[in-house]
């Protein structure tokens, strides 16, 4: 049986004290991350299997999380 696979999308600031905790999943999950090109930190020290895309990060080719708020703005109060 193989194992649940987790892929861990961090973008260009996954850093190894965030994911260090998820090593201890290593022997029950197949983890890996995925990070883009440009990434801040070294994770060489990280026992995971990180893997790099040259793709644009989702984050600048959506709109931004107050864009998208303020356009539901006023729309679906829930109250009734």
């Amino acid at each position: 049986m193989s194992r649940p696979r987790v892929v861990l999308l961090r973008g260009h600031d996954a850093n190894p004290w965030d994911l260090r905790p998820w090593e201890l999943l290593a022997d029950r999950y197949d983890v890996g991350v995925l990070v883009t090109g440009s990434n801040r930190f070294d994770l060489g020290s990280l026992a995971l299997p990180v893997e790099r895309t040259s793709s644009t990060p989702p984050s600048s080719a959506c709109p931004t999380a107050t864009a998208r708020r303020s356009s539901r703005t006023g729309s679906g109060s829930g109250s009734s």
